[in-house]
This record gives C-alpha cells, sequence and structure tokens, in this order.
C-alpha cells in the first residue's frame, strides 16, 4: 500500500494554505454542492468551504498585528494565491478589507485549480490508527498516510471524529459563537462591537445570490452596517444531537464564527493530540478566542502553524 505523506482533507482556505506549505501533500474534498446544517453549524460542503459563500474579509488591525510573526509575514509576502484589497474611505471602517484573487479584484472563490498538489474527490469518512499508522477511510478503501490536516468545517469534523469512534454520543460538544445584525449607519459603539458597512447593492445581491462576487472601486458611504456583536455565548450540546441533522434556525444572519470548540471541555487540537500527535485541525474552531468581525486573518495564521 502506497504512503501518502501529508493528508490535507479539506478544501477551504485552511486546506488551501496547508496545501501551499507542503509538496507532498495530498487533498481529498468531498465535491457534494450541498449545505450541511445542525443546530448552530453551517456548513458548505464541497471546494471552497464556507470561504466560497461568506468570501474573505479581513480585519486589518489584527492582521498587521499577525506580520509580528516572521512566518506569517514570509508567506503572505511570497504567496501568489490571494491579495488583500482596502474596501471603504470611511474613517471608522478603514481596519476591513476583503480578500480578492491574486490577479483581479474578484472577491476570492476558491477553485482546484489553486491547489498545487494533488486534489482528488473523495469524501474521507473516518480514520484509524494501527500501531503507528493512520489510515483515512473512504467507501471501502482504505488509504496509508504519515500525517493529517484536518481543513473541514467544525459540522463535518465532528460527523468524522463519530464515525472513527474518537468521541462517543454522548460526549459533550461546546463552542463560541457571537450574533450578527443589521443597522442603519448612524451611532455605533467601535469600542465593543464591530461593523461592516454594507451598500444596498450589496444587500440585494447576498439575498438573492448568496454572496457577493466582485468589489469595483472602494466604498465612500453606506446606509447599513452589517454588526458583529462583541459579546458571545457559549453553547453545549452532545455528538448525539448534533449528528441528528436538525436546525431549526438558518445560518445566513443570525449568528457569526463557530469558535473555542472543545470536546468534554478539553480544547480540540488538545483533544487530537491524546488520538495521534500526527492529526492537527485546522478551522474557526481550533481558533481559541471568540472574536468579532472577521476571522480570515486568523484562518490564515491557524494554518501556519504546527
Amino acid at each position: 500500500m502506497k504512503t501518502v505523506a501529508h493528508s490535507i482533507i479539506g478544501a477551504g482556505l485552511s486546506a488551501l494554505v496547508r496545501d501551499h506549505l507542503n509538496n507532498n501533500s495530498v487533498v481529498y474534498c468531498n465535491y457534494d454542492n450541498k449545505l450541511l446544517r445542525s443546530k448552530k453549524f453551517y456548513e458548505n460542503l464541497g471546494m471552497g468551504g464556507n470561504t466560497n459563500i461568506w468570501g474573505g474579509y479581513i480585519n486589518y488591525h489584527k492582521y498587521l498585528f499577525f506580520l509580528k510573526n516572521n512566518k506569517f509575514k514570509k508567506f503572505m509576502q511570497n504567496q501568489k494565491i490571494f491579495k488583500l484589497r482596502k474596501l471603504f474611505t470611511e474613517s471608522p471602517f478603514k481596519k476591513t478589507y476583503y480578500i480578492s484573487n491574486y490577479l483581479n479584484k474578484k472577491v476570492l472563490r476558491i477553485k482546484k485549480r489553486y491547489f498545487k498538489n494533488l486534489v482528488i474527490n473523495k469524501k474521507i469518512e473516518k480514520i484509524s490508527l494501527d500501531k503507528k499508522n493512520i489510515f483515512l477511510h473512504t467507501g471501502k478503501q482504505k488509504i496509508l498516510t504519515k500525517k493529517v490536516s484536518l481543513c473541514v468545517g467544525n459540522l463535518s469534523l465532528i460527523q468524522i471524529l463519530y464515525n472513527s469512534k474518537i468521541i462517543g454520543a454522548n460526549d459533550k460538544i461546546s463552542f463560541d459563537d457571537g450574533i450578527c445584525s443589521y443597522q442603519f449607519n448612524l451611532f455605533k459603539n467601535f469600542n465593543t462591537n464591530y461593523y461592516i458597512p454594507l451598500t444596498i447593492k450589496e444587500i440585494v445581491e447576498k439575498f438573492l445570490y448568496g454572496k457577493k462576487n466582485q468589489y469595483h472601486h472602494e466604498i465612500k458611504k453606506t446606509l447599513f452596517v452589517q454588526k458583529f456583536s462583541n459579546g458571545y455565548k457559549k453553547y453545549f450540546f452532545t455528538t448525539s444531537e448534533i449528528m441528528k441533522f436538525k436546525s431549526n434556525n438558518i445560518r445566513y444572519f443570525l449568528t457569526h464564527h463557530t469558535t473555542n470548540l472543545r470536546i468534554n471541555d478539553i480544547k480540540i487540537n488538545k483533544f487530537i493530540k491524546n488520538f495521534s500527535k500526527k492529526i492537527t485541525i485546522y478551522n474557526s474552531g481550533a481558533i481559541q478566542n471568540y472574536i468579532a468581525g472577521p476571522v480570515s486573518q486568523d484562518i490564515i495564521f491557524n494554518a501556519l502553524s504546527n
């Protein structure tokens, strides 16, 4: 059986960054073009993951902080996958940028050709260990691999861990999430909340098509803003509750980003290391602290670690 040096599961922003760090990787992506929902989780399956729905806003102030890290700075200077572009000229919103394609101003939508390693259309259903070996399971096929980067969304991650019997039906899943709402661009508290201006055209496009594809110029003034509350709530579910895949809420416009994912109150990457030190998780749940507003800069930073 041929051994894969490094397996990347998922094809979103985290997977794209991991792919460009490693020359001997194989990317496994479920090409299902559908949405997966359960409780507060909302996930786009297929190429690009959630990045291909929301696009990627950047908190530029936090991005500048991450540039103090040499690895992050070197990657951002040398990569030719995407660019950070200024979006607003209105003073309070100057810290909000967005990620575009490298060669044009279209919002980044990840495609297969952006990966430098082999991308295979396979849904990895579970992981197993045999002494020092790691096996990925897809249908009846077993793939031997030395190292795994789990870059799937939080819901797919829980599903893989459950199928692998790494977590059980009664294990406690907890995470932090905040509220996203819409307001008029009037009086705002920039010290406690994060705001992204929205033009009427952009709101209409998002309602009609579910996403924004391109910004033709910097935005000077808007009537509405998208508000990300600095306050957050901690949610608790059992694995069995999440695996029912039933939800009474629609992800759009109601919640923000799942962060600080824990199993039985153990941080997700610490938890997975107890199973194998050769498996690492890269997604929003691996971000330890809740962040009001954009998290793309944190997704990139985390993907460059370990």
